[in-house]
């Protein structure tokens, strides 16, 4: 036999510094207890006061009043025949037809009249040249 002793136990070998269960199970049941505190502070602090409930209300203008002019809206060119039907058109060209005629001519501007509104206004004559020699 040999002189060296073997022990009856064996050394653990030693574990990384780790979180064990037990303190994730205590953090995670502080957390809950914190949140659920957290959520009665807040529906109290929100029941305390009363609120008062936006009411939206009609407005209290009428819908429909009576017209200034109860003859109806003066609708401007509304005899012009584009507003009419194709039919009630070639109708009235048809009509128009029969006793239109043509100008005698291109019309002539009148060439002196726009000469002497566009030329510069005459200076007014000196009282000097208006008196008598003497």
């Amino acid at each position: 036999m040999s002189d060296i002793a073997v022990p009856s136990w064996r050394a653990r070998p030693e574990r990384p510094a780790a979180v064990s269960w037990r303190m994730l199970a205590f953090a995670g049941g502080a957390l809950g207890v914190v949140a659920v505190a957290g959520a009665v502070a807040w529906g109290v602090s929100r029941s305390g006061a009363p609120r008062i409930i936006p009411v939206i209300e009609p407005d209290g203008r009428p819908v429909k009043i009576r017209p200034e002019n109860p003859g109806g809206l003066q609708v401007p060119n509304q005899d012009q025949l584009v507003l009419e039907p194709a039919a009630v058109r070639r109708a009235a060209e048809r009509l128009a037809g029969v006793n239109a005629r043509l100008a005698e001519g291109p019309e002539a501007p009148a060439l002196e009249q726009l000469r002497r509104q566009a030329a510069p206004p005459e200076p007014p004559p000196s009282p000097a040249a208006e008196a008598p020699a003497a």
